[in-house]
């Protein structure tokens, strides 16, 4: 068992439920045709109770070997006895019965949190496909439709800092992990039991629940602590007849006691020639959609012996299974020059007639006079040299639902991509040397007006005509880099803004939080309203340094999450969970509280040499995961992943408190396909990007274990913010994989 990480301080309480099987049924045997039915099985999923169970049950377990109802203090653990049902199947004509069939026996075991006022709120796993409607009863109003299966179940703060996980395993039963977060007290975990026969612990540390039909047996806990000897004691005592408590054996207490951090899967996805990943997103079912530019699909010019060239590299979406192991669909997209995304996203809703079906937003760059076009483009031809490209496809079909050149004649190109609740995807980028990209009537700013302009187009997806583009310029250059939109259709760009003295800036500002700059070059995030005529907010991010701003994040309730990199030495922090400034370069973070008034943290990110901070992403409650490349040898890490490595990822609470900070990858990850960082439903991490051949090496569960051999491959790896099940050893290798040691 493999432990998922939980910050300074933590513990990883894991405990696989193992139900007695039920005893022979006294049936009659099943017919020759019965027999020759394959065995139904099913993965085990969790059903919130929608009046399908007793008041006080949150979610029941589905689908496998176990019965467990899951409430907010515990669980209610069934074990069924042997019992044979009266009219077999396989059986048509059954004999009549006078009495009434005896009812199925079963024993129950309550287990509670003992000490816990129960859980604070409940967090659903990603959704699985299938419901179940219960029409039980002769009242139509009893019955209950439409109820959903989900992966797993979090309960949130079953102590304080402790949360509890259920969710089933590859063979059918049950399990649940305690998470512990940074300053938790881990002594607070403590089972109750009410209801077996018996309570001891067996030879192998697990506790032994006794019932009349069998005993209920949930393993030993495990304790990991980085840095010293990593197996950190950890056992079940009794505290009484019917309750266990968790003891630690001994650990340094100036160094964390943490859950060890894990890769779930991390792989090499490339060919023969230059691959790289740009962009990331997970659906609720935890599958993964990937975009970039691949250069393995491309062939010889001409099939002839001696010298030839290579035709162009093509953009690509890739989609991964949730455990990240099977390739379902790869789509090859291009015409007769280079392409290659930059950013996707994808959704699961009714548009332009697909249905519930995942659809992919990708935004990208594009040489080709040729590009592939579907829909009512906005623009059908190449403006002149490089252009930006949005493409809309469901990519398990193949499917091109609307693609679009935008640009003017000479540089356009396109860094990221947002859809809002409509499925109208919001696009930013940079148009260099002469201006010609499309803008709109009435739009904020139409004109060209340095030597790069940051722009913000929205395109709507029922027509596939701009509903608006606007330029977002200063008087010298000016970068688009990320963008967001929330639930009202506000567009939230982030970039860089240059200044030269005696020159000005003359970018536009409202409001702003910090409204002079202070160096060369300075971080900016403007919010544009609905319409795309004005701003609603307008503010630098600098200090006397390069300041570049990389992405931008929203949360649920308005924060304002930007991420980047400066070279300031009196950057603005604030509530810093590094105040000072590492040297050369460092990533930063920034959260601007709802409303715009002020700033919630801001922070340095790195160490002695050079971070770039690229992607954001911010999980439902509300922690900001920071995606970067660096080099620094003393590079700040917490629970890392690996000790080393040319990528990084930071994950800061609400409040800034630093939870993680890790090196990831090899050696040599882009940074100009840059978007490569998606978070699910329970905060479970996402990357993608590109490393050279040399590099990438951590793969598991990988699709390609491999370098391809060309001089990258992409990469795509998930990392967990919650325990999962893994071989016991993580340097032992995986067949056909090599896994580095962490």
């Amino acid at each position: 068992m493999m432990r998922g990480w939980t910050g300074w301080l933590g513990l990883l309480l894991t405990a696989s439920l193992v139900l007695p099987a039920q005893a022979a049924l006294l049936a009659p045997a099943p017919s020759a045709a019965a027999s020759l039915s394959p065995a139904p099985s099913s993965p085990v999923w969790f059903e919130p109770n929608l009046g399908q169970a007793p008041a006080g049950v949150a979610f029941l377990a589905r689908g496998g070997a176990d019965d467990v109802l899951v409430t907010a203090d515990g669980a209610w653990m069934v074990v069924r006895g042997p019992w044979a049902p009266p009219s077999p199947i396989g059986n048509p004509a059954p004999e009549p019965q006078a009495e009434a069939p005896a009812p199925e026996p079963a024993h129950v075991v309550r287990m509670t949190f003992a000490g816990s006022t129960g859980a604070t709120g409940f967090v659903a796993g990603p959704t699985l496909p299938g419901v179940t409607h219960y029409l039980q009863g002769a009242l139509e109003q009893g019955w209950v439709h439409g109820v959903p299966h989900h992966t797993s179940v979090v309960l949130q703060q079953v102590w304080p800092g402790i949360d509890a996980k259920f969710y089933g395993t590859p063979d059918g039963h049950v399990e649940w992990d305690f998470v512990v977060a940074p300053f938790a007290d881990p002594a607070r975990i403590a089972l109750a039991f009410e209801g077996q026969e018996d309570l001891h612990i067996g030879e192998a540390g697990d506790l032994q629940l006794a019932t009349p039909y069998g005993a209920i047996r949930v393993q030993a806990p495990v304790a990991f602590q980085p840095g010293v000897d990593r197996r950190v004691e950890a056992a079940y005592v009794l505290a009484g007849p019917a309750e266990a408590r968790v003891q630690l054996g001994g650990y340094d207490p100036a160094r964390a006691l943490v859950v060890d951090p894990v890769w779930l899967y991390g792989t090499n996805f490339g060919g023969s020639g230059a691959d790289a990943a740009g962009g990331i997103a997970v659906d609720a079912l935890g599958m993964m959609y990937v975009g970039g530019y691949w250069g393995s699909a491309s062939l010889p010019v001409a099939l002839i012996p001696g010298p030839t060239t290579m035709r162009a590299t093509d953009a690509f979406v890739a989609v991964f299974d949730p455990t990240g192991s099977v390739l379902l669909a790869l789509d090859i997209i291009g015409g007769n020059n280079f392409d290659g995304i930059s950013s996707l996203q994808v959704v699961s809703a009714p548009l332009l007639g697909l249905g519930l079906v995942p659809v992919v937003y990708a935004v990208g760059s594009t040489y080709s006079t040729d590009f592939p076009l579907a829909g009512s483009s906005a623009q059908s031809a190449n403006g002149g040299a490089w252009d930006v490209f949005v493409a809309v496809l469901e990519p398990l079909s193949g499917r091109l639902v609307y693609t679009t050149y935008l640009g003017g004649p000479v540089y356009d190109y396109g860094t990221d991509i947002a859809v809002d609740l409509h499925g109208n995807p919001y696009i930013i980028g940079l148009s260099m040397f002469g201006g010609g990209y499309p803008t709109t009537d009435g739009a904020f700013e139409r004109g060209f007006y340095g030597c790069i302009d940051a722009f913000v187009t929205k395109i709507d997806v029922a027509s596939g005509a701009l509903a608006y583009s606007t330029m977002l310029a200063g008087n010298l250059c000016d970068w688009g880099w990320g963008i967001a939109v929330d639930k009202d259709g506000r567009a939230y760009a982030t970039g860089t803004t240059g200044f030269l003295p005696g020159f000005g800036n003359g970018f536009p500002l409202k409001n702003p939080i910090i409204g002079t700059t202070n160096g060369f070059y300075d971080a900016f995030l403007t919010v544009f309203n609905p319409q795309g005529t004005g701003i609603e907010f307008s503010t630098f991010l600098g200090g006397s340094g390069y300041d570049r701003a990389g992405d931008v994040a929203l949360d649920a309730t308005g924060n304002v999450f930007v991420v980047g990199d400066t070279a300031s030495s009196d950057f603005f922090t604030v509530n810093a969970a590094q105040p000072a400034f590492g040297g050369g370069y460092d990533g930063f973070a920034a959260k601007i509280n709802a409303g715009f008034g002020a700033f919630g943290f801001s922070t340095y990110i790195g160490g002695s040499s050079v971070e770039q901070g690229w992607s954001a992403a911010v999980t439902p409650t509300g922690d900001l995961v920071v995606k970067g490349t660096g080099y620094s040898s003393d590079f700040p890490r917490i629970n890392p992943v690996q000790p080393s490595g040319s990528a990084w990822v930071q994950k800061l609470g609400p409040d800034g408190t630093r939870k993680l900070s890790t090196s990831v990858g090899g050696y040599g990850d882009f940074s100009v396909y840059n978007k490569g960082l998606a978070v699910d439903a329970l905060g479970d991490i996402y990357m993608a990007g590109a490393m050279y051949y040399f590099a990438y090496k951590n793969t598991i569960n990988a699709v390609q274990c491999t370098h391809g051999g060309g001089i990258t491959d992409a990469f795509v790896g998930k990392m967990l913010d919650v325990p999962v099940t893994l071989p016991p050893e993580v340097t032992t290798a995986i067949p056909g994989c090599s896994v580095v040691p962490v």
